[in-house]
C-alpha cells in the first residue's frame, strides 16, 4: 500500500512538472519591464481587417459605415490586435500593407492578445524607432 501511495505521489508531481514546463515555454522570452506581463515575441503573419474576414464567415459586419479594424492575424490564425501609439501609426493607417507577409517582433501581452510593436518586417525592408528621425523607419541613423 505504501509503495503504491509513493509511486502515486511520483506520478502527480512529474505531471505537474510537465505541465509547467509547458507553461513557462509557451510564454518564454524577454520581459520588457517587471510591471508589464508583456513577453517579446517575433510573430509572422498578415495584417487584416477583422470585420471583413469574419464577413467571410457570416458574420454581420459593415465596413464600409464603421471603418476597417485592423488586426495582425498569424500565421496559426491568431487575431492580434496592435497596441495604438506611434510605433503602430504606419502599419495602422497604410492600407496598402493588408495581406502581404509581415513579421512583427513586440511585447505581447497574452491576456489582452495584443502587441506592442518594436520593429516590423516586410520583405526585406525591417522598420524599427529611430531616434534620430523621431518615427519609424529603416534609415541607418540607428
Amino acid at each position: 500500500m505504501r509503495r503504491s501511495i509513493i509511486l502515486l505521489s511520483c506520478l502527480v508531481l512529474l505531471l505537474a512538472s510537465l505541465v509547467y514546463a509547458n507553461d513557462k515555454d509557451t510564454y518564454a522570452g524577454k520581459v520588457h519591464n517587471k510591471k508589464m506581463i508583456g513577453v517579446e515575441r517575433t510573430i509572422k503573419g498578415e495584417l487584416v481587417c477583422l470585420g471583413c474576414d469574419l464577413k467571410e464567415s457570416g458574420a454581420r459586419s459593415d465596413c464600409v459605415t464603421n471603418g476597417h479594424n485592423m488586426r495582425f492575424k498569424s500565421q496559426n490564425g491568431l487575431y492580434l490586435s496592435l497596441l495604438t501609439n506611434k510605433y503602430s501609426k504606419n502599419l495602422l493607417s497604410d492600407k496598402n500593407l493588408l495581406h502581404k507577409p509581415l513579421e512583427i517582433t513586440g511585447y505581447h501581452f497574452a491576456n489582452a492578445q495584443t502587441l506592442d510593436i518594436i520593429s516590423y518586417t516586410i520583405g526585406d525592408n525591417t522598420t524599427s524607432w529611430c531616434t534620430v528621425c523621431s518615427k519609424m523607419d529603416n534609415c541607418s541613423s540607428k
